[in-house]
């Protein structure tokens, strides 16, 4: 198995465990009280969330492991810019600090980190490329 399917599994069970906490949570993080009004509430992202940990899991062992990392980039986009947003609108708004950007930073670089991974080239894909289409 190669490096970046591992790190698809490890990746999709991240979104697994995220997403079975938003299912249920107990509250609403302030940072995620956009996303949160949604019809289901977090509940809905929770299953979003999950979905994206299937998808990266399950593609993990195709040939086709980058393309289902992408929801799971985006939903890390969608977190960090909730978390930006209600950290700015707190200092803008209230001039108040919270750590929220600190929360926005994980999200995004995760994202980053997520897009790096998926571009790098794998030994096992060279391989397949460099025998050509008729072999």
């Amino acid at each position: 198995m190669t490096p970046k399917r591992v790190f698809a599994i490890i990746m999709g069970g991240i979104a697994l465990a995220r997403g079975y906490w938003y299912i249920s949570p107990d509250t609403v993080p302030d940072g995620l009280s956009t996303p949160s009004l949604v019809p289901g509430g977090l509940g809905t992202w929770g299953l979003v969330w999950v979905a994206c940990g299937i998808a990266a899991i399950v593609g993990a062992f195709t040939k086709h492991q980058n393309v289902t990392m992408v929801p799971f980039v985006l939903v890390n986009l969608l977190w960090g810019g909730s978390y930006l947003i209600q950290w700015f609108g707190e200092a803008i708004i209230h001039g108040t600090d919270n750590r929220n950007w600190i929360t926005c930073l994980s999200y995004f670089g995760l994202a980053a980190a997520v897009l790096t991974v998926i571009r790098l080239i794998d030994p096992e894909e060279v391989r397949s490329h460099s025998r050509g289409p008729h072999d």
